[in-house]
């Protein structure tokens, strides 16, 4: 197994096998070519639909929910990162698609949380 497969290992394995190929890849993603990440939701601010995530590179972004879902400290995510602006993202192991507007990637802990609490 690679280091980029072992890495994004556990982004496979947050999929229900309802959403993977026979290969364990992903399906109902777009842009297979970006890589795909996961992340924790870190601070939720449901009033505002404003959130921020620590990514599984260490790195934080800070995003609106631009749908109707609950989304709670703890959840797990999947989405590849294609840069700023709407998105979707997946959640959980059902991964039930959402859409997002990303406003911060690689952002620090502090600078993610400040936006989203703000």
């Amino acid at each position: 197994m690679t280091n980029e497969r072992r890495r994004l290992q556990p982004c496979y394995d947050s999929l229900s096998t309802d959403h993977r190929t026979s290969e364990g890849a992903p399906m109902n993603i777009d842009s297979a070519s970006i890589p795909l990440t996961c992340g924790t939701i870190d601070i939720a601010n449901a009033r505002r639909g404003r959130y921020s995530a620590q990514m599984d590179d260490g790195e934080f972004i800070a995003f609106e929910l631009l749908d109707s879902i609950e989304l709670h400290p703890g959840d797990h995510i999947t989405a590849r990162l294609s840069g700023h602006g709407g998105q979707d993202f997946f959640l959980g192991r059902d991964g039930q698609k959402f859409a997002v507007f990303v406003e911060m990637i690689g952002a620090s802990r502090k600078t993610a949380s400040a936006w989203a609490l703000a």
